[in-house]
């Protein structure tokens, strides 16, 4: 299926480049989390930027998380389908930002008080 999707994501990682200088490592990172969201949407007949709404958002998170990807890689995939969106939302390119209010999985997080312990049973 030829997608009219990914010259958008080309156009932002420009605009990341020479409006707002972000380094070669971050441009990458949301260019990766970015083809994520292309393929999912490729998957699902998802032809324009502007037919992406909350729910495929949170499913898209929520396959993320099925397929063993960390809360926190999540949290970063979403924080950059925002920031994405909020460009496309200048640009005309869509009417609003799906991936606005969709929250990542929470981590698990070690109790207060009580220490990590490493492979080998030992407290860090």
């Amino acid at each position: 299926m030829t997608s009219d999707l990914r010259p958008w994501i080309d156009r932002f990682v420009a605009h990341l480049t020479h409006e707002r200088r972000m380094s070669g490592h971050t441009r990458a990172a949301y260019r990766r989390d970015l083809t994520q969201l292309l393929r999912f949407c490729e998957r699902r007949g998802i032809r324009e930027w502007r037919a992406l709404d909350n729910l495929q958002v949170r499913a898209f998170a929520a396959a993320e998380h099925t397929a063993g990807l960390a809360p926190r890689s999540i949290q970063r995939r979403l924080s950059a389908i925002r920031t994405f969106f909020e460009f496309l939302v200048r640009e005309g390119c869509s009417r609003l930002n799906p991936a606005q209010d969709v929250r990542a999985p929470r981590s698990k997080k070690t109790p207060a008080g009580h220490p990590r312990c490493g492979p080998d049973g030992q407290a860090s």
